[in-house]
């Protein structure tokens, strides 16, 4: 065989076992709008004894220019998000049975749908479609839901400078997209749905151990 195409078989074949890995893994996504407390309950779960996955928003080149102007940086930011996402799930699902996630591809969508015009988003959903086909949906979605006022009182306190100009109406409108994208997902990922305006999980220790509980209990893990 020559050797050139037989190193091509090689290469398509790895592609494949990276893909079937993918599939075999078990994973949680955590979706919600900003602040709701998705690396919070990530992290807790990660002390609780499970693999956890998190996102570094830092490394998006585009962010500090998206929330500057969100309408102009949109398009290149929510790609970057959603490609460091994929890449981060199959390389965790190469080394981990079940992982959980302080992010989901079910957000991603949902900051697509309030901030892309409708030629980047069609562009965004052809490129999510080839994402989902590798690493398929998740497994499991936790859904923390949240008022947009609690929200916006959790990114004041967290003071993150680029944070500043995020308006009551924009966390309104991600809310409302994300809200639409789990009822549509519900039949794929099986979904659990937690008040986390009033379940405080991330500083109450029995709200800890109860959320952890409902989780394992849920999705029998």
């Amino acid at each position: 065989m020559d050797r050139k195409l037989h190193r091509r078989l090689n290469d398509i074949s790895d592609t494949s076992n990276s893909a079937e890995s993918s599939n075999r893994a078990s994973r949680i996504e955590i979706c919600g709008g900003i602040a709701s407390g998705k690396t919070t309950l990530a992290a807790l779960m990660q002390r609780s004894g499970y693999s956890a996955v998190f996102e570094n928003f830092t490394l998006n080149p585009f962010i500090e220019n998206f929330y500057s102007d969100p309408v102009f940086y949109s398009f290149e930011t929510e790609l970057s998000f959603l490609l460091q996402h994929y890449s981060q799930i199959k390389t965790e699902a190469r080394q981990a049975k079940e992982f959980i996630c302080d992010y989901s591809l079910l957000l991603d969508s949902s900051y697509a749908k309030v901030t892309l015009n409708p030629v980047h988003l069609k562009i965004f959903h052809a490129v999510q479609e080839a994402v989902i086909s590798e690493i398929r949906y998740p497994t499991f979605v936790i859904y923390l839901k949240c008022a947009s006022m609690t929200q916006l009182y959790r990114i004041h306190q967290r003071h993150r400078g680029m944070e500043s100009g995020i308006s009551i109406q924009y966390l309104d409108q991600l809310n409302q997209a994300l809200e639409h994208r789990v009822r549509q997902e519900r039949s794929v990922s099986n979904t659990l749905e937690i008040d986390s305006e009033r379940i405080n999980f991330a500083e109450d220790p029995e709200d800890r151990l109860e959320t952890v509980k409902l989780i394992r209990e849920t999705f029998s893990i």
